[in-house]
């Protein structure tokens, strides 16, 4: 369907974009207005049965949940809803959810439809714009704590700190935590390489193949000193760990 990701990704925060408006629109013809309310039932028994879906992606639980939400403020009024703050509550779970650029347009959605409703009047105006427009630093700022939280936790792994900033290229890729273990990992591998080639042509003697296997048992300990430290300092894996010191 999609050709690139990029597509996908488009097309993702078009629709969520799209997404509040339609409801607005719906919610504005009365004769279509009621329809409305049987939507609600069915996006709320939909909830109910998303836990006993075994391939459940979070991507179609965020959309029911915005369906949803978006249906039932559309029913009750919108900014004069009693769940008006389901809309906050969603424009931050989608930044968990999708690239932060999804949550922007859905809360400029939001935001355009504040604007030009014409419900809301009096000197509130300001503050509940200024209350939709926090949604965005909110989310941004939840969404980095909670990775870092979950990073600390060794629940994730963060590839990359997303600073690149003044730096060069050979800097940018070490940031990647899976690239920095490769690039440590290449030369002990390769001085195996090279050590076991020397061995096959047999053109050694006894004492210098004696040093040459020494020197390769060195580097298998710092293969597994790289791992180990990979697994303590970035994962939940101590498997290593745990069988070396059965070992001793």
């Amino acid at each position: 369907m999609f050709k690139t990701e990029k597509n996908k990704l488009n097309f993702i925060i078009t629709a969520y974009f799209l997404l509040p408006i339609g409801f607005f629109l719906l919610s504005s013809i009365k004769s279509l207005a009621s329809l409305l309310y049987f939507v609600i039932v069915i996006l709320f028994a939909t909830l109910l049965l998303l836990k006993f879906i075994p391939k459940r992606t979070p991507q179609l639980a965020i959309l029911i949940w915005a369906l949803f939400v978006c249906a039932l403020v559309s029913v009750t009024g919108w900014f004069f809803s009693p769940f008006f703050f389901a809309l906050y509550l969603l424009g931050v779970g989608l930044a968990f959810v999708y690239p932060f650029r999804v949550s922007v347009a859905y809360t400029l959605s939001v935001i355009f439809i504040f604007l030009f409703s014409g419900d809301v009047n009096g000197s509130f105006d300001i503050m509940i714009l200024l209350s939709l427009l926090s949604v965005l630093p909110i989310s941004l700022a939840l969404r980095r704590d909670f990775l870092k939280v979950q990073q600390d936790q060794k629940d994730i792994l963060v590839l990359e700190t997303g600073d690149e900033k003044d730096n060069t290229a050979l800097e940018n890729l070490l940031k990647n935590t899976i690239n920095r273990v490769g690039v440590n990992l290449r030369q002990p591998v390769t001085y195996l390489k090279q050590g076991l080639a020397e061995l096959d042509e047999e053109d050694l003697s006894p004492k210098e193949a004696t040093t040459m296997l020494k020197k390769m048992r060195n580097t298998v300990e710092e293969i597994f000193t790289i791992i180990r430290e990979f697994e303590n300092n970035a994962t939940k894996n101590i498997f290593l760990a745990n069988k070396d010191k059965k070992n001793k």
